[in-house]
């Protein structure tokens, strides 16, 4: 709100990136960023409460660490959580989390036994109220499928009629789609 620069960031890969800081609580922060044709865009953040509930993911590749965190003081039903972990709308995995005497754990999920994907992870207080959210990309390198493609009509005019065949082994869990250009 004062003008100054906390943090900066910068893309990545494909326009996404990140950034960390701890805020102080009741300040206002912008983030603000240039596009490619220079136009300068401004988007006000969350503002920091003064009691809550923090997930932090570690990046990496194989089994990512993962910590909740609490403020000092938190009402009763922040104290006994539960994290949840769903892939495309089925929940993975759900696990109790106790910070009754404690303000943090850390532990690690198993991504290495999941399929690539996006993995949501979510922190539900004691009433089933979501308090926090991370997603992260999962990949483990089984979207290489052993597919086989026929082309049995091909037109190549406009509008023209084009029948294409895909086949993939009977067990095989794909959701696929197919552009052409």
């Amino acid at each position: 709100s004062e003008g100054d620069s906390v943090v900066s960031f910068k893309s990545v890969h494909d326009g996404m990136g990140k950034f960390s800081f701890i805020p102080n609580t009741g300040e206002k922060y912008t983030a603000e960023w240039a596009d490619l044709t220079g136009n300068v865009h401004k988007t006000n953040l969350p503002i920091s409460e003064e009691n809550g509930v923090n997930l932090v993911v570690e990046s990496g590749i194989g089994n990512r660490r993962f910590h909740v965190q609490r403020t000092k003081t938190v009402p009763e039903q922040m104290k006994q959580l539960m994290l949840v972990g769903q892939m495309n709308g089925t929940i993975l995995f759900k696990a109790n989390l106790d910070l009754s005497d404690k303000e943090s754990i850390t532990s690690s999920l198993p991504i290495s036994k999941l399929l690539s994907g996006i993995l949501q992870l979510t922190i539900f207080d004691a009433n089933g109220q979501p308090l926090c959210e991370r997603i992260l990309f999962v990949k483990n390198d089984d979207y290489a499928l052993n597919a086989t493609i026929q082309v049995d009509t091909l037109s190549t005019t406009k509008r023209g009629k084009n029948v294409v065949e895909v086949d993939l082994k009977d067990t095989t869990y794909a959701n696929l789609s197919l552009s052409v250009t």
